[in-house]
């Protein structure tokens, strides 16, 4: 028998319920004959079953979930509005909004993953989508001149630059160093992203 152990799908909404140790106290529990290796696959496995299964019960068309979660929000303030003197509505408000935040917060995390996945999924295949992406990221969309003026049809942008090296390469070499990265700097105000800067803090 060949036992494979795939990577789990995992959602942080699951270590945020209540009940979470519980499902993994509950699955972890399983009975399993055999050798060690054996017995831990089966543990795995049933840890992975258990979170299916509650994945659908609780966050199964989440984003219906929190619809429906919304429009019993709504429901139940506009009754407040008509007899806001009974107490009790004022509970149900409480438990329903209390349910509204939880499916809605499900739903964020849901399609954060899902857009991550699918960065992870189209960008390692080194296609169409990755190549957009990078070359997205690091478009000069605009220029600061000399002057101040900030340049950005692409015809300016492109004479600016040839401009400035031009100037730059024609000068002396001695005492350019220490400040070539200021003028560079200067010249283009975007910003690095983040990982940029904390690979150039490593250099």
């Amino acid at each position: 028998m060949v036992m494979v152990i795939t990577k789990p799908e995992f959602f942080n909404i699951w270590g945020d319920h209540k009940d979470f140790l519980l499902w993994i106290e509950e699955a972890w529990g399983v009975e399993a004959v055999g050798t060690p290796i054996f017995i831990f696959y089966s543990k795995l496995k049933a840890v992975k079953a258990k979170l299916k299964g509650v994945n659908n019960d609780l966050y199964g068309s989440i984003s219906q979930k929190v619809n429906i979660a919304r429009q019993k929000v709504e429901a139940v303030q506009s009754r407040l509005l008509q007899r806001h003197y009974e107490v009790n509505l004022r509970k149900v408000e409480q438990d329903c909004l209390h349910e509204f935040i939880a499916v809605q917060r499900a739903d964020e995390a849901f399609l954060k993953l899902k857009a991550r996945n699918k960065w992870l999924t189209l960008g390692d295949q080194n296609n169409r989508f990755f190549h957009s992406q990078v070359k997205a990221r690091n478009a000069i969309k605009c220029l600061i001149d000399s002057e101040g003026n900030r340049l950005e049809d692409p015809a300016q942008i492109k004479h600016e630059v040839v401009s400035f090296y031009q100037q730059f390469l024609g000068q002396s070499y001695a005492g350019n160093e220490g400040n070539m990265m200021n003028k560079v700097s200067a010249l283009m105000p975007n910003q690095l992203f983040d990982e940029s800067k904390l690979f150039y803090k490593r250099k």
